[in-house]
């Protein structure tokens, strides 16, 4: 039982913060509308360079 809480614990945790990220994002747009916009780039921009970065590094292993 205590194994499976602690292997939990950071999933849980991770899910958290997700919801609370969730929460932010969905506050802001109502205050301003762009921030929204900045929001979705920013998010399209890092999944973009960690895909870029995880192309790399199998390339690299492939090597």
């Amino acid at each position: 039982m205590v194994i499976m809480l602690n292997s939990m614990m950071p999933v849980l945790i991770l899910m958290v913060m997700m919801m609370m990220s969730l929460m932010i994002l969905l506050k802001i747009p109502m205050i301003m509308p762009m921030a929204m916009m900045t929001w979705i780039t920013r998010l399209i921009r890092l999944m973009m360079f960690v895909k870029t970065m995880m192309m790399t590094t199998i390339s690299l292993l492939m090597m």
